[in-house]
């Protein structure tokens, strides 16, 4: 009996072909039935080794290891789902499938690429041995950046309209001539960049002492109220990495506020209607108009009331959505448009988002 259930599980079993080469190899092939049940076995997957380590690698240096292994049990050896923890670790394994005695091997490419410090990795593949169903492979490298930005992230923060404000970046490389040659963002209405000295400084995580480019990022005060997340790029004189981005953020807070600044319908049966107020006010205590209050992109019918709270000074503004989602759709999304005659600010941006409970569908389907 045990040798015919062996059969049928062999003849289960597809086996998938992977290439190594510098592009990432194809996923694995789906689970099959026999792989997915994986019923313990008298199988033995036996290790050369469970980890390996790196070492020092620059961030620009992909790395492979093979992990050799035995199957020293006496019944067929089955792989079946192989994870890794993250797409910069990605497993080649030539088939699902080792007879008693025999020998193979899983490859694991490893990306360093975005990792700095210390970085650990896994891949984890599941068999039928009944001792350890679970097997874990670590890998282990210390990632040294070859262009090292300083601070990663630049974030202004809030920023009242009209006031601009200035930061510093520092970009540093390994060449003995590192420079950045050009710095540019891709929202210059918003951000103006210029290059300052290029000298040696102690830097990153580490305080190394590297030759760093200061670059100069300023806010303009004329940059238009709400949220902005603009690319840097920064081009140096390394080939090696000539182009490295980063990410500059700012939110420039005008003197209208909305409250809340996005409207959440929640849950509606369909059908239903709904009636959701926000308020519109003036952050200075500037009296202030609406003219107009519209829907954008809606997938609702939807209409708006709105009146100043106090209409000798009206500082502060009540605003009342009211409608019904179009029966098709099962998302109701949509932007509303508040006119002001508020300099810099005529048009208020206010997004609102809810979901539709249809019969006979799960929750958030």
């Amino acid at each position: 009996m045990s040798r015919r259930i062996h059969a049928m599980m062999l003849a289960g079993v597809l086996a998938g072909v992977s290439t190594v080469g510098a592009a990432l190899p194809p996923p694995l092939p789906p689970l099959t039935e026999t792989e997915a049940a994986l019923k313990p076995a008298a199988s033995r997957m036996t290790l050369s080794q469970s980890d390996h380590d790196f070492g020092t690698i620059m961030d620009n240096e992909p790395k492979r290891v093979v992990f050799e292994f035995t199957n020293t049990g006496v019944d067929p050896l089955i792989i079946g789902e192989v994870k890794s923890t993250c797409g910069c670790t990605v497993p080649e394994l030539s088939k699902k499938i080792y007879q008693p005695g025999e020998k193979g091997e899983i490859t694991v490419l490893y990306n360093p690429h975005g990792k700095r410090g210390h970085d650990v990795r896994s891949v984890t593949l599941e068999t039928n041995d009944s001792m350890q169903p679970s097997v874990k492979l670590t890998i282990k490298a210390h990632v040294k950046q070859l262009v090292i930005i300083e601070p990663n992230l630049l974030q202004f923060g809030q920023t009242d309209k009209g006031k601009g404000r200035t930061m510093e970046v520092f970009v540093a490389g390994r060449t003995e001539d590192f420079r950045v040659t050009l710095a540019t963002t891709t929202m210059p209405d918003v951000y103006t960049v210029e290059l300052g000295e290029t000298e040696v400084r102690e830097i990153g995580v580490e305080k190394e002492q590297l030759r760093a480019t200061k670059v100069i990022v300023k806010l303009r005060e004329d940059a238009p109220v709400g949220m902005h997340t603009a690319e840097m790029t920064l081009r140096t004189n390394d080939e090696r990495i000539p182009v490295e981005r980063t990410q500059v953020l700012s939110q420039v807070l005008g003197d209208i506020q909305v409250t809340p600044p996005r409207i959440s319908l929640g849950r509606i049966e369909l059908g239903q209607s709904f009636t959701r107020e926000f308020r519109v006010q003036s952050r200075s205590g500037q009296p202030f108009h609406i003219s107009q209050v519209e829907a954008r992109d809606s997938t609702a019918d939807v209409q708006f009331q709105f009146e100043p709270e106090d209409a000798k000074k009206p500082t502060s503004w009540r605003i009342v959505m009211s409608g019904r989602a179009h029966p098709q759709e099962r998302r109701i999304l949509g932007q509303i448009l508040v006119r002001t005659d508020v300099r810099s600010e005529e048009t208020i941006e206010v997004r609102y988002n809810g979901f539709i409970n249809v019969p006979g569908t799960e929750p958030g389907n």
